[in-house]
């Protein structure tokens, strides 16, 4: 089982969301994404079509759980 980290599922969600949100055209890429999309699962869908294979700059592979964990809370954090 993995261990919560930083209010995060695990260090990998932490890791994934964190360079997600402050690597400036990953945040554009995500904000573009959710804003152009009409449900969440929309914008998750698009999110893991894109991010599929990223990898973290401290060498953490994006799952695709991670990046629907980041994109919804950046989507509830958006109000939608």
């Amino acid at each position: 089982m993995k261990k919560p980290y930083n209010g995060h599922e695990s260090f990998s969600a932490w890791n994934v969301a964190l360079y997600l949100s402050n690597i400036e055209r990953h945040y554009r890429t995500i904000q573009r994404i959710i804003k152009g999309s009409i449900t969440v699962q929309g914008a998750i869908n698009k999110a893991i079509e894109h991010f599929t294979g990223y990898v973290t700059p401290d060498g953490i592979k994006a799952s695709k759980r991670s990046i629907k964990l980041h994109i919804i809370s950046e989507w509830a954090e958006r109000g939608k």
